[in-house]
């Protein structure tokens, strides 16, 4: 019979921490185009709606303007190794093996020289040093505006891309800090905070980070978020509550696609 430790261990599947990390983090970045939208101005008529609204607008084009500088620096971070790693894919088909005359449909085993240079390949990442360092710069810049908070979703997405969810942490709550009532804020990011507490084993600050996401999902993600609740609430031995968040689920979302999941947990934790 397993333990209520094994079945927390076995809740979220083979590696889902990470699938699911990319997943919000790709969402927050996405969400910045429309936000942006949002924030620019009609230049036509800045005047008649006064002179510093159109000025505010223009800052703020000028600060999209510095953060794609900034963006196109890390994409040719990885350029750069994607080229590294073409070359060497390259030296490694030039060094195949002839096949078996007997049997050609079978691929002859690797020899020590291409295992070593597989294994180089595997290894390449690419070095985001200097645009880190950069996204950082700006972000320490611009905390109060969209495109300085995108800067610092960057990198967030790099630490945890390394699973560093211990710098992570710090620099998400830091982001959540300024009031902000853009959705970009105080869901995505916010559920993107509370995976890598929930991560760290820290479901108490994880369940009220929750908590205050939940009034903000639309109807299309609070299934998402109340499965996060319920899985919180278990992990606190708080087993009543945890059953009774998947019941809302089920209940009041029964075509999502968590449902179904709630499903399977509810019989589990019975």
């Amino acid at each position: 019979m397993s333990t209520h430790k094994d079945q927390l261990k076995n809740l979220k599947g083979p590696d889902t921490f990470q699938i699911k990390i990319y997943k919000l983090a790709d969402r927050a970045l996405l969400y910045r185009k429309p936000i942006f939208l949002t924030l620019i101005p009609i230049i036509g008529i800045g005047a008649a709606i006064g002179g510093w609204q159109w000025y505010r607008g223009q800052q703020r084009l000028q600060l999209q303007a510095d953060l794609a500088k900034i963006e196109l620096g890390y994409r040719e971070e990885a350029d750069k190794t994607d080229k590294e790693r073409e070359k060497l894919h390259e030296k490694l088909m030039t060094m195949a093996p002839k096949k078996e005359k007997a049997d050609p449909a079978k691929e002859p085993p690797l020899t020590p020289d291409q295992e070593k240079l597989q294994k180089q390949i595997e290894a390449l990442k690419p070095d985001h040093t200097e645009s880190t360092k950069k996204f950082l710069a700006f972000y320490q810049g611009h905390k109060t505006e969209a495109a300085g908070r995108a800067a610092a979703l960057h990198v967030v997405k790099l630490y945890l891309e390394d699973r560093d969810v211990k710098s992570a942490t710090p620099l998400l709550a830091e982001i959540l800090q300024p009031a902000s009532s853009e959705t970009f804020d105080q869901l995505y990011v916010r559920m993107l905070y509370v995976s890598v507490l929930e991560e760290q084993g820290q479901f108490d600050t994880a369940l009220a980070e929750v908590d205050k996401a939940i009034p903000l999902a639309s109807d299309s993600f609070v299934p998402e978020v109340l499965l996060v609740k319920s899985r919180l609430l278990y992990a606190t031995s708080k087993k009543k509550e945890a059953l009774e968040a998947l019941d809302a689920l089920i209940s009041k979302h029964e075509t999502a696609p968590e449902a179904q999941k709630a499903r399977a947990l509810k019989a589990l934790w019975k």
